[in-house]
């Protein structure tokens, strides 16, 4: 039987696959185990499991016979951490990604969460997915298991998924495993796209906000010809162009964007294909509020004027035969942005091909064999002087082993990528352990390789084109991320408690950096022999069974480079950060109100010289969330920013020999003031 639920007191579990098989690591003693499924009867069996091997155990279920002429199911969603396996990896559910975000984005939906930087660009509002103090760039991102956002469009693409199309993402921060790419250098994060089942459905999200912010989506599932098929589509909207603090310049983007995916598929008798087609439209505009389209290429009045036109074509196809898995995999993007970023004209073009195979063989014992097989043709081209044209072919091979050793489970195995200076060899593993049952230590290492171009650090994306000094060729980076951790969970109280301890450090080799001059507008690339980054993050998580949820965190790093005058901490990087969150679901005879505070804050960061001050300041933004959820529709209110935060410094050169010119290390934080989103969404 497949999809029943074998859950333990505590409420750690798993579901059973095809043929029937779940496997629980880590357990021992007398325990009590419950397994149970829509139309059967569950069963609840003590057990008493040696410490060391381990036991099978088979269970089977009877039917309920009695008939049901209605079934109403109500549940809890949970929400906040939800740490596995050897690494620390979270998992965030579609439905609560789509309430946190307050744009609809995927970037947007993980900025909440502790130890995750999306500090985004003051004036275009793109961001990506910081990990481990380090920018996004060094975050591989995939989709479905494929790495589709690279080049520029990991900054812009992030943006443009939308969380209605997904059914989860997943974050894993710092070591990663070989199926991850060579560039996963301080995590990754993988969004998982919902697949259709066949059934006759049809959600629509509104949201409203000031400023005219508008989104609307639907998502609708049908069953075409025997083949269930599924649509999405979201448009958003901000067409004016706000300025709370009068310095000229633009809060947030003025932005158009639709985005649409259609997914078809089948799966039955253990095989399971499906094909998705993607394509995104925008137009983004940030700068100047006096900017007109004839203000292009002055350097006088500064705009920020981006149209990206994005599509990908996936195909997936897996098979399982007992213990063994398979899958084959192949996508094609193309990605076009044609802008302009103050005086200089950016028309940039990517082309992808993709394709990926997975055979996986499962064993007795909990381990697995996985041997993965991959292929990236990559071609980025644009019309910049700069030598930033590339073209990549890199073919992978990838061997992994994972096993349980009494009380401890390890993974280990070897990348191999194919790159311009040969066959790359990248070793990754991990260990975790179990000395008590609510307590797990866990050790990982990998190394990582990266090919460097101009847009390899996010920051030189925000600062523009002009005035870069750009070496004939970067060197690719190479380096070494550790991570130790400490996960306790038990029940306290009348919740579940969950607390979680880091340790990370990333070594790098011919690290890229991006050096701001004390001349307004000026960057120079390079290399730097040695770099490194460092820090330490902790998370605690707890939920009652009543409703109530309270979270805290925060991550510190230290990011610093060896360059001829030694070591020296990077600008605009490394910083602690801090959240925390108190919400609560269902408020006396309102069993399906919620309330959601939520509290971030960025420590200050080292500045480049020359702009008057040697660190930027401490900024701190509360979020403010409320729902009401009734069967098949919710509604919401979303404050962000509630103090109405707006950065003391103005990116906007006003006077002097650079009069209009945009200051880029003064985009340290949020520029935006407050923003109000409300919210609806209804099933059929």
């Amino acid at each position: 039987m497949d999809g029943a639920n074998v859950v333990l007191p505590d409420g750690r579990g798993a579901a059973t696959s095809l043929e029937g098989l779940a496997v629980l690591n880590g357990v021992s003693g007398s325990l009590e185990l419950t397994v149970s499924c829509l139309g059967y009867t569950p069963l609840t069996r003590r057990l008493d499991l040696p410490a060391q091997g381990h036991e099978n155990v088979s269970l089977v279920l009877q039917p309920d016979t009695r008939q049901l002429e209605e079934l109403t199911i109500t549940a809890q969603r949970r929400s906040g951490m939800d740490l596995s396996g050897e690494r620390a990896t979270e998992v965030l559910a579609g439905e609560e990604a789509a309430a946190l975000s307050i744009d609809g984005s995927a970037r947007a939906a993980l900025g909440g969460l502790t130890g995750i930087d999306t500090r985004p660009c003051g004036l275009c509002g793109s961001a990506g997915v910081g990990l481990q103090g380090l920018d996004p760039n060094y975050t591989q991102i995939t989709m479905d298991g494929l790495s589709l956002l690279s080049g520029v469009g990991a900054l812009y693409g992030m943006d443009a998924v939308g969380v209605g199309g997904l059914s989860s993402l997943a974050v894993t921060r710092g070591a990663t495993t070989v199926a991850e790419g060579g560039g996963a250098v301080a995590g990754s994060v993988d969004l998982t796209s919902r697949r259709p089942d066949g059934r006759d459905t049809l959600r629509v999200r509104l949201s409203v906000g000031d400023g005219w912010r508008h989104g609307l989506g639907f998502t609708a599932g049908h069953q075409v010809l025997g083949t269930p098929v599924l649509l999405n589509a979201d448009w958003a909207a901000d067409p004016n162009r706000l300025d709370r603090n009068a310095d000229r310049l633009t809060d947030t983007p003025q932005l158009s964007r639709l985005a649409g995916q259609l997914s078809l598929g089948r799966s039955g008798h253990g095989l399971a294909w499906g094909l998705r087609a993607t394509g995104t439209r925008e137009n983004r505009f940030a700068g100047d509020t006096g900017w007109e389209e004839s203000d292009r290429g002055s350097s006088l009045v500064y705009g920020r004027d981006i149209f990206i036109r994005r599509g990908e074509l996936r195909m997936n196809v897996e098979g399982l035969q007992g213990a063994r898995r398979w899958n084959v995999a192949g996508a094609l993007v193309s990605h076009e942005q044609d802008s302009w970023y103050g005086p200089t004209a950016f028309d940039a073009s990517q082309r992808m091909l993709v394709a990926q195979a997975q055979l996986e063989q499962g064993w007795s014992d909990g381990g697995f064999t996985r041997l993965q097989a991959g292929w990236l043709d990559d071609r980025y081209e644009d019309r910049l002087t700069l030598p930033t044209d590339r073209h990549d072919q890199v073919p992978s091979l990838a061997l992994s082993q994972s096993g349980l050793l009494k009380a401890l489970s390890w993974e280990g195995g070897l990348r191999l990528e194919g790159q311009d200076e040969g066959w790359i060899p990248l070793l990754r593993g991990s260990l975790a352990g179990t000395p008590a049952r609510d307590l797990t230590l866990r050790a990982s290492a990998s190394q990582g390789y990266r090919v460097v171009t101009l847009f390899s650090l996010d920051k030189a994306v925000h600062a523009g084109f002009d005035h870069v000094e750009l070496p004939a060729r970067l060197k690719p980076e190479r380096s070494l991320s550790l991570n130790l951790g400490l996960q306790h969970k038990l029940p306290l109280g009348t919740g579940r408690w969950q607390g979680d301890l880091s340790l990370f450090a990333v070594e790098f080799r011919e690290k890229a950096i991006l050096r701001y001059t004390a001349e307004v507008g000026h960057l120079r690339y390079g290399n730097a022999e040695r770099a490194y980054s460092r820090g330490v993050e902790a998370r605690a998580d707890w939920q009652s069974w009543s409703g109530w949820h309270l979270a805290a965190g925060g991550t510190w790093s230290r990011v610093r480079l060896k360059l001829t005058e030694g070591w020296v901490a990077e600008e605009l990087a490394g910083s602690w950060t801090a959240s925390a969150l108190a919400g609560r679901r269902g408020f006396g005879s309102w069993p399906g109100l919620g309330a959601e505070l939520r509290w971030r804050v960025t420590g200050p960061q080292p500045m480049p010289a020359g702009r008057g001050r040697g660190q930027t300041p401490t900024w701190s933004v509360l979020d403010l969330g409320l729902d009401q959820r009734a069967g098949s529709w919710s509604l919401g209110l979303d404050v962000e920013n509630l103090l109405g935060y707006v950065q003391v410094d103005s990116p906007l050169v006003l006077g002097g020999g650079h009069e209009g010119m945009l200051d880029s290390a003064l985009i340290y934080g949020p520029l935006v003031g407050r923003r109000v989103r409300l919210r609806a969404e209804l099933a059929f």
